[in-house]
């Protein structure tokens, strides 16, 4: 529940600095939708390639590899100026990101009964409703007491916190 929950804090933070990157670079609400776009569209892909990779590969590499890459690239897209860096950046994230589910619903099957399966995945599916709400309230806390750029790198920090917790527990 924790672990699937934590990616959303790299996923959803974006929207609480929109405002900002238009004030301080000018970018128009294409170009933002261009921004936010771009890890949707790389997140489906990933998830298409991600799928099969979780079957074949460890869970909890695929989990750690998922959260401490989208924490980084938080992290550099926090850093970043350039429309079109930002974009690259955005949609990298989004491939890390489909390293979530699959392998959270893999572990979940190893963990619980046939029987069990379907309110186990009912349970961890509400990690990401929880986790939502918190990231849009961590993530306009970051942004006004650090700017834009807190948005990203404080719910980095707490993912790769979380992260440490998946690989530990």
């Amino acid at each position: 529940w924790i672990t699937y929950g934590a990616f959303y804090f790299c996923r959803t933070n974006l929207a609480a600095a929109l405002p900002g990157l238009e004030v301080e670079f000018g970018y128009s609400k294409t170009q933002l939708g261009l921004l936010l776009g771009s890890l949707k569209l790389s997140y489906g892909i990933g998830q298409l390639i991600n799928g099969q990779l979780a079957e074949r590969a460890r869970p909890r590499l695929l989990l750690a590899l998922g959260m401490f890459g989208s924490a980084a690239l938080n992290v550099f897209f926090g850093l970043s100026t350039g429309l079109f860096f930002m974009l690259f950046i955005w949609a990298s994230n989004g491939y890390f990101q489909a390293l979530g589910w699959t392998p959270c619903m893999r572990v979940a099957a190893n963990w619980f009964s046939v029987k069990q399966r379907g309110r186990a995945v009912g349970i961890i599916g509400t990690g990401y409703q929880v986790t939502a709400v918190l990231t849009f309230l961590v993530s306009g806390w970051a942004v006004q007491t650090f700017g834009w750029r807190g948005a990203a790198h404080f719910p980095a920090l707490i993912l790769a916190l979380l992260g440490i917790h998946m690989l530990l527990f």
